[in-house]
Parts: C-alpha cells; sequence; structure tokens
C-alpha cells in the first residue's frame, strides 16, 4: 500500500507540474500575441498629436511613445510601450485642457505581461526607413535619426516561459508599418 500510495503521489506530482508548464505556456503566448496585436494596429493607424505634435515622439529600443486614435471616439491619445526588466507596461494619456495638452500625470498605465525575458539584450523595438531591406547599412536606424526617417517599426517580445524542470523562451516579431509615414 506504501508504495502504491508513493507511485500514485509521484504520478500526481508530474502531471501537476506537466499542467502548470502548459498553463505558463499559454499565458506567455496569449501575452505576447495581445501586445503584438495592440501594438500594431495601434501604431499602423498613428497620426499627428492633437496638439499638433509630430506622430513619434519616443523612439528608444525599449520605449516607443505615439499618438494614436486607440478607442476611435475621435480624440487622438498619446500611447506609451515601455520595456523595463520583465515587464512590458502600455500607458495611455488623453488630452485635455484648452488649449489641448497632454498631462502626462493623467497617464492610465497597464502592466501587459511581467514574464519578459529580461536576460536577452536585443531590443524590443527597431527602426528601419524606407529604403529597408534594400539599405542594410543605414538601416536599422540609429537614435538621432529615429523620429524623423522612421517608416517601419519591428517589435520583438521574448518571453520567459518557467517550469520546474527548464525555462524555455517563447519569441513574437512583427513589423509595423505606420500609415501616416509611407511617404
Amino acid at each position: 500500500m506504501v508504495v502504491l500510495g508513493g507511485s500514485v503521489l509521484g504520478l500526481q506530482y508530474i502531471l501537476s507540474n506537466s499542467q502548470l508548464t502548459a498553463f505558463n505556456s499559454y499565458t506567455a503566448v496569449e501575452e505576447a500575441n495581445s501586445i503584438v496585436a495592440s501594438f500594431t494596429s495601434e501604431l499602423r493607424a498613428i497620426q499627428q498629436a492633437d496638439t499638433g505634435a509630430y506622430p513619434i515622439e519616443v523612439a528608444d529600443d525599449n520605449q516607443v511613445v505615439f499618438f494614436s486614435d486607440i478607442d476611435y471616439d475621435g480624440v487622438v491619445e498619446r500611447v506609451r510601450y515601455t520595456a523595463t526588466g520583465t515587464q512590458m507596461v502600455k500607458g495611455v494619456t488623453e488630452p485635455s485642457g484648452t488649449p489641448l495638452t497632454y498631462d502626462l500625470g493623467t497617464e492610465s498605465t497597464r502592466v501587459m505581461t511581467q514574464f519578459l525575458n529580461d536576460s536577452i539584450t536585443t531590443p524590443i523595438f527597431l527602426y528601419f526607413n524606407g529604403d529597408w531591406p534594400n539599405d542594410l547599412t543605414n538601416n536599422p536606424l540609429l537614435p538621432g535619426s529615429r523620429l524623423s526617417d522612421t517608416r517601419l517599426v519591428r517589435i520583438s517580445i521574448n518571453m520567459r516561459i518557467a517550469s520546474q524542470v527548464s525555462e524555455d523562451t517563447f519569441a513574437l516579431e512583427s513589423h509595423v508599418q505606420p500609415r501616416a509615414l509611407k511617404y
């Protein structure tokens, strides 16, 4: 009975770990898909800010800030995606006041994932000019020319999937061509 009981408990332990790994894998894949889908649709529809600001405000390796009407209410929001450590955070700021301004103190933020693989040092966001992929010398763009020359943005999400046995990763990548910058 003791051997049989030990065997059942051992089997239950193995099955529980397998279920936990499957759930963690599913969660990581779904979060990566959600981030990439949200980012691509919002960036594709960027436009000039309601204050007259250029469509892209910040174009860093792990942060991008742009203007887009993400909730289709006729008002252009300031949208920020920032990767810090294992988190990807999305911030949205609605314009207010007369004249309109984007008060960063009113930004609403949401943690989109807490499972970014922080051991991977490649940039989350890469920026390319209109000559890519023919011009590999000037692409990806260097920080000084990103705001004015960007015509295509690549997002690359690497998720960490932890289990009792090992730590795996899941990578998802997409390229976005903002419609307002296609000239």
